[in-house]
């Protein structure tokens, strides 16, 4: 309710006390003092109850003076006698049954109508019923005063609920699009670090071999290597622009055993260093978090290896074990001990734990780093907390 609607129903509602009382004193010319005191104390606990100090309807005092004004209501009813008394009580039980629960108003509701059919008895000096009987259909009049209040009470109710519940969800979609423009930022970097990290890596190592050769005397095939490392960062500004303009974490990989030695070819031949593979001839079909899970897995394990560990062999190994992939890729660089997990590593983790993976890191028998990938086959996605395996404290950093 807002304020010009409040300041209106009180304006209404004193308009209607007091226009009540003159009426009353007209009716009464005998007892204009008497009626003009209880109506005034009225009007006077029903200001400060109700608007000055805006009591609780369940506060003790609240509760007293409502009781007290109940009290002034059945005299005035007693000194009048007739239906037009029955205002102040009407007054009350509006409010009770607007403010209170749907048990306490009802109660209150009927002690009303108790105390009228009370009050008018005691005005004609209890006669026989039938001379009082019109205050039995008064009590439908009561009904349905506390049944309007109490509807227009719920409906009040529902409306808020529901500006609540609007409220929420306006607080959830907002959190709903911040979070996801967090992932797609972190999305992005991933993408970012294994592509570009990729390039640039074998890039600098073709540039550093190039200039060794130029140093030689091998001028020509140190320009051909420098042409190569040209050919590579040219290449991650293209997958910079691809990144960008797709945001799409789901590359077409026709064929992934293809595009696996694809990226092996491009790596041996853009730097100094050899990779040996074994990849299983009948790849299961994977889905897309599957597939690029398994390709940057061998992007960062080898841009790690180079990076970090100063690798130039690599083997890596796909091979089908039923109804997983065990996926393994070694080298000959120097293992890192007691180093954390870097970037690199961790967003190929999270992209297996999507995908129920377990990624472990060990050192193997040349000194340097082996990395291990158990994939299941036949996996649900969003898994929220798949089995992982983290072995933090054994791995390069990313």
């Amino acid at each position: 309710m807002t304020d010009r609607q409040s300041r209106l129903i009180n304006s209404i509602l004193f308009f209607v006390i007091f226009g009540t009382w003159f009426i009353l004193i007209n009716d009464n010319p005998n007892n204009t003092i008497l009626l003009t005191i209880l109506i005034y104390s009225y009007a006077l606990i029903q200001y400060f109850r109700y608007l000055k100090y805006r009591l609780p309807i369940k506060n003790p005092l609240s509760i007293i003076l409502i009781m007290t004004q109940l009290c002034i209501a059945f005299t005035v009813q007693a000194v009048d006698g007739w239906f037009l008394a029955q205002t102040y009580f009407f007054i009350l039980i509006v409010e009770v049954s607007y403010r209170s629960s749907r048990a306490n108003s009802i109660l209150f509701m009927v002690i009303s109508y108790v105390a009228y059919v009370t009050a008018v008895a005691l005005h004609f000096q209890f006669p026989p019923f039938h001379e009082i009987s019109h205050v039995v259909p008064r009590f439908l009049e009561y009904v349905l005063f506390w049944a309007f209040s109490y509807i227009a009470s719920y409906a009040v109710d529902q409306k808020r609920e529901m500006e609540l519940l609007n409220e929420e969800l306006r607080q959830a979609a907002e959190e709903l699009e911040e979070k996801t423009l967090l992932q797609e930022r972190l999305r992005l970097s991933k993408e970012i670090h294994d592509t570009v990290g990729h390039t640039l890596t074998t890039a600098y190592i073709g540039v550093e071999t190039s200039k060794h050769i130029i140093q030689n005397g091998k001028n020509t095939e140190g320009l051909e290597m420098l042409e190569k490392a040209k050919f590579q960062i040219k290449r991650s500004l293209e997958d910079v622009r691809s990144i960008v303009h797709t945001v799409s974490e789901n590359p077409n990989f026709i064929d992934m055993k293809k595009s696996l030695i694809k990226l092996i070819d491009q790596t041996e031949d853009h730097s100094n260093i050899t990779i040996d593979y074994e990849i299983t001839e009948s790849l299961p079909d994977l889905g897309p978090a599957q597939q690029l899970a398994i390709y940057r897995a061998l992007q960062e394990g080898v841009t790690n290896g180079i990076r970090h560990g100063g690798s130039t062999h690599f083997h890596y190994r796909l091979l089908n074990k039923g109804d997983t992939l065990q996926i393994t890729l070694e080298d000959n660089g120097k293992f890192k001990n007691n180093s954390t997990y870097g970037f690199g590593l961790k967003a190929m983790q999270q992209r297996f734990q999507l995908v129920g993976g377990m990624v472990e890191t060990l050192k193997n028998d040349k000194g340097g780093c082996t990395l291990k990938i158990t994939l299941p086959i036949q996996y649900r996605e969003n898994i929220n907390q798949p089995n992982t395996l983290q072995k933090e404290g054994n791995t390069y950093v990313g």
